[in-house]
């Protein structure tokens, strides 16, 4: 059963899942129909509140897409903990120098070479409206005995914490 909407405890969860996952795919629909995926660095704005921001080129395909279905996904994995979080909402494009101001990293310079002046830089601000998650990082021996189960019963395997979570109302 999702968490209330609105839920701290859920916008908690997903920021502690998805803390270690700095680079995740932001999935937006094309005009056509067909969706398209690309690896983005997202960035929180005083710890995760349900949205999600992105630095991107206003005349990138994304913000095209968006501006025709602002639904999009963001996926994010964690080889490490071996944790999978996926979060549905709406995109909007931001373009208020003031958030681009207080957003602003130096490590991004690395994709915009020309920094905070980078021509032609605006935010893809995400709001999620709800979020998935399957957490796999259980103790090895929990693992071993849902295999085992899902072996011996119904076939399906109890190795990962599967739960979904409600972002807004």
């Amino acid at each position: 059963m999702p968490a209330p909407p609105d839920d701290p405890d859920a916008h908690e969860t997903v920021a502690d899942l998805i803390d270690d996952a700095p680079v995740c795919m932001l999935t937006t629909r094309r005009a056509d129909g067909t969706m398209m995926s690309r690896p983005m660095r997202w960035l929180t704005r005083d710890g995760f509140d349900g949205d999600l921001w992105f630095f991107t080129y206003g005349s990138s395909r994304k913000v095209e897409d968006v501006g025709q279905d602002a639904h999009v996904n963001v996926a994010f994995f964690s080889d490490d903990h071996a944790v999978a979080v996926s979060v549905r909402g709406t995109a909007a494009v931001v373009r208020d120098p003031a958030t681009l101001d207080e957003l602003w990293e130096p490590k991004l310079n690395a994709w915009f070479p020309e920094g905070r002046e980078t021509e032609d830089l605006v935010l893809l601000r995400v709001e999620g409206h709800g979020a998935e998650y399957w957490d796999g990082s259980q103790n090895p021996v929990e693992v071993a005995v849902g295999l085992v189960k899902g072996l011996v019963t119904d076939g399906t395997a109890g190795t990962a914490d599967n739960e979904k979570l409600a972002l807004d109302s």
